[in-house]
């Protein structure tokens, strides 16, 4: 999924950025966590947010997941803020549109990963069956509609403090159990 021009563009510019002496998040080892642990034929969730963490070592390549002790999302399970047992455990996928930022500034990315983004979400809708597709802030909506109509969409406001009040775990549970899918262990 990644040998594509869109992908060269973005490593070519994330090298100048480096060299210009202008760090970025997720360490580079944790770019595409959100795919090597979920295999496409595992995914029953992709969760779309719209980029990683901007402070230095806290984005761990999973969107919501962080190695910092400060926590801003509704999950956080026994290892804190690691959520690397959704992907690995859950079939969760969590994706951020802009793999990566520069350090401090969130937004700075996104236009260069947009078009590999928009890949990567026709890709998975093609390749996966009844997945459930949540895409959190208005900023990420636009990718809907590389999702195909086979698949759920749920949208949901940007993520923070008492982010599940509208009880999105739960009611994408209760999806799955329609589709004859096992409910996630959130």
């Amino acid at each position: 999924m990644f040998q594509t021009e869109e992908f060269d563009i973005a490593l070519n510019q994330l090298m100048s950025d480096v060299q210009a002496g202008q760090p970025f998040t997720p360490l580079i080892k944790n770019i595409f966590k959100s795919y090597d642990l979920c295999a496409l034929e595992d995914v029953k969730v992709v969760f779309i947010s719209n980029h990683p963490h901007p402070d230095k070592g806290v984005a761990n390549g999973l969107s919501f997941s962080n190695y910092s002790n400060e926590f801003y999302y509704s999950l956080q399970n026994e290892d804190g803020y690691d959520l690397e047992y959704l992907p690995k455990n859950e079939g969760v996928m969590l994706m951020t549109a802009a793999l990566t930022c520069p350090v401090g500034k969130s937004t700075d990315h996104i236009p260069m990963w947009e078009p590999l983004t928009e890949k990567l979400v026709k890709a998975i809708s093609y390749r996966t069956l009844k997945t459930i597709f949540v895409f959190i802030g208005e900023d990420v909506e636009h990718l809907a509609k590389h999702v195909g109509k086979h698949h759920l969409k749920f949208f949901t406001p940007e993520v923070g403090e008492n982010w599940d009040s509208g009880n999105v775990f739960a009611n994408i549970n209760k999806a799955l159990i329609k589709m004859d899918k096992s409910p996630i262990n959130w």
